[in-house]
This record gives C-alpha cells, structure tokens and sequence, in this order.
C-alpha cells in the first residue's frame, strides 16, 4: 500500500484513532508506537503516549513497536492492536479479554488454527520472554506466541478480523461500507 494505514479513514475517522479509542477502555495509557517517519509527520500533541521505535529494533516488521513499547514500559502488559481491521469492534476486544488468565503469557484470537498476532494481549512474563526470543534472532511475532503458552480464542465473528493491507482491499471495502 502506498500510504499509511493507520492514516486510512473508515466512516470520517483516522483507523490509528479508531483503535485508540478501542483500546481505551482496557487501559488508562494508551500506547501509540510509531515509526520515526510517521513520529515526524503525523505531528501528534502530547495528549497521546508515543513511542517512537528504538533504532535496535528497526526493520523487524510489528516486532518493532512491541519491542519498543515494551522498553519504554516495562513490566507492563501490551494489548496489541494493529491498525488494518476496520471491522473490529469493542465486543471482540472485551470477548478476548474475558480470556486472559494467569495460565497463559499470551491470548490471541486465531485464523484457521493459526494465531492472529497482532490482535493479542501479552502478559508481563510474555514481555520478558519476547525480548529473549529477539535476541535469539527471532522475529515473528506468531512464531513467539505458537512457542508461548498461548490461550488462542475463536472470534465469535470472524468477519472482523478481516484485515486491508492493500489499495485495491482499502478500495473494496470503503465500496462495502458506502
């Protein structure tokens, strides 16, 4: 895709700032990683927790921002919500809340038996242990939560985990929502 989605606008509103608002009921700080170019443009006011990605961590796809956001807050749990599915609503993230458990360092929704990483919440030990799994030479964040002990819960509408990545899904589903 040619521009940022985070920026992609779905009814009148930024994506970046839907998902703010979807995350802020599970937490009172609200963590918006950014890349040092979208830190330079995006030009926010200091109302919004920013962390810009650590120069260490650059060019390891969403594992960036986690990382980052993980050493700027550190013993601290990380919902993790990217910004390209616009059809996620507030009942999904509660749904997969209700599912955290101190049994599990990681709990995600999952797609055909797969994890949907960047829809999942890492706890504390998860945090750690990622950081490991980095300097290991790792950098999928799927492939840390299928070595984690993960809780992977079924989204009860699959439909919203859909996720635009491209202009040609961008453009197919403004169509849809029209």
């Amino acid at each position: 895709m040619k521009q940022d989605k985070a920026l992609l606008e779905y009814n009148g509103q930024a994506q970046w700032q839907v998902v703010y608002q979807l995350l802020y009921p599970f937490s009172d700080r609200v963590v918006i990683s950014l890349n040092p170019s979208q830190a330079e443009e995006w030009k926010l006011d200091n109302k919004y927790n920013l962390v810009v990605d650590n120069p260490a961590f650059q060019n390891h796809g969403p594992l960036t921002g986690l990382l980052s956001v993980s050493e700027a807050y550190p013993n601290t749990a990380v919902f993790l919500l990217a910004c390209d599915y616009p059809l996620l609503r507030i009942e999904h993230l509660k749904y997969l809340d209700e599912h955290r458990s101190s049994e599990y360092d990681v709990v995600c929704f999952q797609i055909g038996g797969q994890p949907e990483p960047l829809i999942s919440i890492f706890e504390v030990p998860a945090m750690r242990k990622i950081n490991h799994f980095f300097q290991a030479g790792n950098d999928s964040i799927r492939q840390f939560i299928q070595s984690a002990s993960a809780k992977m819960v079924v989204c009860n509408d699959s439909v919203a985990l859909t996720n635009v990545n491209t202009e040609e899904e961008y453009q197919q589903f403004q169509t849809r929502i029209q």
